[in-house]
């Protein structure tokens, strides 16, 4: 998954890679309403464009918290029944 690759570039310190998935998951997170994603992977899109991916790990850690949420509500979604196309937050 893009999450696990993100992972992998901030351990290895990989600011490009960074900036890339950041930028991927953002515009995806974007594209499908997940609302909640959209600031921690803006700002670990700027850390890495910084080049200090100090932050990173921490940034890392909010948008894992929020992508959980997300994952949560969408399967409580898809369980009851809810008309697709509603906004995740």
């Amino acid at each position: 998954s893009q999450m696990e690759q993100l992972r992998e570039a901030l351990n290895s310190g990989d600011a490009s890679e960074v900036e890339i998935l950041a930028h991927r998951c953002r515009g995806a997170s974007a594209n499908f309403g997940i609302e909640g994603m959209i600031q921690p992977m803006t700002r670990l899109e700027d850390v890495a464009l910084s080049g200090d991916l100090s932050n990173g790990p921490g940034i890392f850690t909010e948008a894992q918290k929020a992508f959980a949420i997300t994952q949560k509500v969408v399967l409580s979604r898809i369980e009851s029944g809810e008309p697709k196309g509603a906004p995740v937050s």
